[in-house]
């Protein structure tokens, strides 16, 4: 098989998987782009900057992972620094302290949320052979706890595991996801994330 080949080979795998999953991502970004506008009704100037920042990273990483199954990781580094931005900006600079302990729990719930995919992915590679979750969908996370705090981390976390739940089991009572077929996580955690970020 040459390179022109291979190029679209590759690009059917793609097509198919956006296939698959475009009705998905349809109804999530709908929804989320929906939250965003009476969000934006209720907030100040500093929030609606941050929601409208926080909304298009997430869709633009959702895009990518639907299609590609990868999660842009370049991408979730520069949504992590904003995110830890806005933490220091939601507070007046001169209450040090404060901004100080604010950090520290984003921080905090950054490194759990890490420490806890790579040990769902271990345990999911160990019994499962197979990859549960990768390095991005990690690092997604990651920047969530960046933005949120430890209990809206844990938040997002829970709705990202019980939607994909629920769309695995519609997906494959409707044939349309084989049995241990992968799928595209980020969406999932993009919706969590956002969920948790709106009633925070």
């Amino acid at each position: 098989m040459n390179n022109h080949q291979k190029i679209n080979s590759i690009k059917g795998i793609l097509l198919e998987r956006w296939k698959k999953s475009k009705p998905t991502i349809i109804i999530i970004l709908s929804i989320l782009i929906t939250q965003a506008c009476f969000r934006l009704e209720a907030s100040n100037i500093l929030d609606k900057a941050a929601s409208i920042t926080l909304l298009s990273i997430l869709t633009i990483i959702s895009l990518v992972d639907s299609s590609t199954m990868l999660i842009p990781v370049k991408i979730c580094n520069s949504g992590i620094f904003l995110g830890f931005l806005y933490s220091v900006l939601l507070h007046d600079y001169y209450k040090i302290n404060v901004v100080l302990i604010n950090l520290l729990e984003h921080l905090i719930a950054c490194v759990v949320i890490y420490i806890l995919f790579i040990m769902i992915n271990y345990i999911g590679r160990k019994i499962l052979k197979t990859e549960s979750l990768g390095h991005g969908d990690a690092m997604l996370m990651v920047l969530g706890a960046a933005w949120l705090d430890i209990g809206g981390t844990k938040i997002a976390f829970q709705i990202a595991f019980l939607a994909a739940a629920l769309y695995t089991s519609w997906a494959r009572a409707k044939k349309k996801l084989r049995p241990k077929e992968s799928f595209a996580f980020g969406p999932f955690i993009s919706f969590g994330i956002w969920q948790a970020w709106i009633y925070q």
